[in-house]
């Protein structure tokens, strides 16, 4: 027989590590996953634009400017497709979407 290796974390153990690393993360962001798409949302001041707002994306590292400030800069949880991802400036706020190389669970946005 075969040795039974750790189990895959539940549905509510990834939920409890979501909640956990999104609470140590301050609240500069929310990220979610969806299929095999990562969306990353950044509240904006009422006064920004689509000029004010830099986003940087390589493979496995995501960096988020807004007005000189920076929001976000690290290494992400696993590969991106990074000629793949996409923004949006609307109503204060930026979404950017990102598109994962292999399709899986993401516990944390960052390593």
């Amino acid at each position: 027989s075969l040795p039974t290796g750790a189990s895959l974390p539940s549905e509510e153990q990834i939920a409890k590590v979501r909640e956990a690393s999104a609470n140590s993360e301050s609240e500069r962001f929310v990220w979610s996953v969806s299929g095999d798409e990562v969306t990353v949302n950044v509240p904006l001041p009422a006064n920004a634009s689509k000029q004010d707002v830099k986003v940087e994306c390589k493979t496995q590292h995501l960096t988020i400017t807004v007005c000189g400030e920076e929001v976000l800069n690290g290494t992400l949880f696993q590969e991106v497709e990074s000629d793949e991802m996409t923004y949006t400036v609307e109503k204060e706020m930026l979404s950017v979407l990102l598109v994962m190389q292999t399709k899986m669970t993401w516990l944390t946005l960052l390593r």
